[in-house]
């Protein structure tokens, strides 16, 4: 919810004259159509440009691409204070995190797109040097979330490390299992063709029949399936990773940690949250009802997804876990009504 939430301020802050409003202006029914909302504006790249423009024709060749917008920074009353804006990757300048002056950012007309006058580029007009010299930010979430993307990394590596060892564990025991398997194949046969040469008729045939059957029936008993991966994958659409993050065990799953879990689509972008868990007659999840797009419970959709076709994820620790959905919310919002 926390787009939406900034969206809302930003809409307020930012937007011309509103049309239509009502409740002595508490609420606006109809908003100026430039106005802009967070969540189309976090995410969009940054540009800088050594000179000021208030229109080009199209993305421009000599301009650098420096960056993204991360986050929007309010005042307590209202007002868009500042910009987050993660540089990197350009000129050799390392990855940072600034707050740049809302004043500062320029919003730049694309000719080419004339018909759309929704469209426009973010310019910065600083030279280089600014740019390398800019100050880190340190205030707000900024410096937890960067902290949660080191930790990420750190348990990502610590992970990779833990399932190679676990690899190469199972297939030394695979290889042992082998060995052990092919030596008792090899005395079981030893030992039929014995009985055949003793025996006469047909009594030779029926002895090894029987023989191969217990054969067969104790490699059947005996051989149960291993997971190299660390555990068995009983649902999930098994389409989605993600760095820091595994999927959760079944058996580990119940109402109370899925329940509020957010979802997300195969790009990460936040789509609704888990209401509600449906149980078998077992007991176990059988399926989830995610509630899809709104604001605050208003015009949100109820789908209800089988676990097939849902990937849960969690932190190594446990404490984060996400739902992902390999379908866009247009499809989602597509799908019937839950109704239960």
């Amino acid at each position: 919810m926390k787009r939406l939430l900034i969206s809302t301020a930003l809409v307020a802050a930012t937007s011309g004259a509103v049309m239509a409003q009502d409740a002595d202006g508490m609420f606006r029914t109809e908003a100026d159509p430039n106005a802009i909302h967070a969540s189309d504006f976090i995410g969009m790249r940054v540009y800088r440009a050594e000179t000021d423009t208030d229109a080009v024709d199209g993305l421009q060749d000599d301009w650098d691409d420096i960056g993204e917008i991360h986050d929007i920074v309010l005042t307590r009353d209202g007002e868009v204070d500042s910009v987050l804006v993660d540089i990197g990757g350009f000129l050799g300048i390392g990855e940072n995190r600034v707050a740049v002056d809302m004043g500062s950012v320029r919003f730049v007309s694309d000719d080419a797109t004339a018909e759309d006058e929704t469209d426009f580029f973010l310019v910065l007009n600083a030279p280089v040097a600014a740019l390398e010299e800019a100050p880190a930010y340190t205030g707000g979430m900024g410096d937890a979330m960067m902290d949660a993307d080191t930790a990420m990394e750190e348990t990502g590596a610590a992970v990779e490390g833990a399932m190679e060892e676990t690899g190469a564990a199972v297939e030394g025991a695979m290889e042992e299992t082998g060995e052990a398997m092919e030596g008792a194949m090899d005395a079981v046969e030893t030992e039929v063709d014995g009985a055949m040469d003793a025996a006469e008729g047909e009594q030779p045939a029926t002895v090894a029949t029987e023989t191969d059957a217990e054969v067969t029936t104790d490699l059947q008993d005996g051989a149960e399936p291993v997971d190299p991966a660390g555990g068995p994958l009983s649902y999930g659409a098994g389409l989605i990773e993600r760095e820091g993050y595994a999927t959760a065990p079944l058996e580990e799953l119940t109402s109370e940690n899925l329940t509020g879990a957010p979802a997300y689509d195969s790009t990460d972008d936040h789509i609704g949250e888990v209401s509600e868990i449906i149980l078998s007659d077992s007991g176990e999840v059988s399926s989830v009802i995610v509630d899809v797009g709104g604001f605050l419970g208003i015009g949100e959709k109820p789908v209800q997804l089988e676990l097939s076709q849902i990937d849960i994820l969690r932190t190594e620790g446990g404490g984060d876990i996400r739902v992902y959905i390999s379908m866009t919310e247009e499809e989602l919002k597509a799908m019937p009504d839950y109704e239960g």
